[in-house]
């Protein structure tokens, strides 16, 4: 597998494999695999992607799961130093464990991913959180027991159910700011405490929430031929309103989208022109 010093959080790992890192890893490889032979006819640079994805992907499923002897089940470890030793946990940053779907790992079906979902989405995970408003993963990049909306995001747009998509958005649409921007993380208990007043990466994350579930749209694939686990296929979240309507949401949203492009550029062209001028 491929050593790291911090998880996508930015805070130090506990040990130097983080299987989602890797698994990330291992889809990227794969597309670079196809883009050298097709895009570039780069045969020694595909081959060489395609070694390096398969080795990453022997060392997931060889040192990445473990046996939870008390639920009797197979499911993958957060990270682990390949020596036997694992840290049992997830982190509301992506790639995590709970998005290994939404990074064309595997489907959301997969029973080791339905394993290790079950886990991490309970309070034997000691970073998921509950409370008055909210429940969810949080990270020890905040205040423990603090939720992240970006967790409770990964987990909807991994769902297969229509009723837990629709809960994870009412959460969000209650719990964010008065400007209607998402925060990083809040205190379950008074959402009106948070850190950081609108976080850029959770907002990108519940737009595209948004636009799959009310609006239609399907995934963005990231691994271009399907998910890396043999013999599946990625999975769809689940629409929460009829046809017709999610054709009235796709356009709304298009049009709002470019509303605000149109704004953003007609603040920075007199910065450009002013610019252009000054060559």
């Amino acid at each position: 597998m491929i050593w790291s010093a911090f998880r996508p959080s930015d805070d130090p790992v506990t040990y130097r494999f983080n299987i989602p890192q890797n698994a990330l890893a291992v889809v990227a490889l794969r597309d670079m695999e196809q883009l050298a032979d097709e895009g570039y006819r780069d045969r020694d640079l595909a081959s060489k992607a395609e070694a390096i994805s398969a080795q990453v992907e022997l060392g997931i499923e060889s040192a990445g799961r473990f046996f939870d002897a008390r639920r009797r089940v197979w499911m993958y470890a957060y990270e682990t130093d390949g020596l036997g030793h694992y840290d049992l946990m997830d982190d509301a940053n992506i790639p995590n464990l709970t998005t290994l779907p939404y990074i064309d790992w595997c489907s959301a079906f997969d029973p080791t991913y339905l394993n290790t979902r079950a886990f991490t989405l309970s309070k034997d995970d000691p970073y998921y959180f509950s409370g008055r408003y909210a429940m969810g993963l949080g990270s020890p990049h905040t205040p423990k027991g603090w939720v992240w909306p970006l967790g409770i995001i990964g987990r909807a747009l991994t769902a297969t159910s229509s009723t837990e998509v629709a809960e994870a958005i009412t959460t969000l649409a209650e719990t964010d700011s008065e400007s209607g921007m998402i925060h990083e993380s809040f205190y379950p208990d008074g959402y009106w405490r948070f850190t950081r007043p609108e976080f850029g990466w959770a907002n990108a994350l519940y737009a595209e929430l948004l636009f799959r579930s009310i609006a239609g749209l399907g995934a963005t694939q990231l691994a271009v031929r399907g998910p890396v686990r043999p013999f599946e296929t990625p999975t769809r979240t689940p629409n929460l309103v009829p046809y017709f309507t999610q054709v009235q949401n796709d356009g709304e949203l298009n049009a709002t989208l470019g509303r605000m492009l149109n704004a953003t550029l007609g603040q920075m062209l007199p910065g450009i022109a002013a610019s252009l001028r000054r060559l």
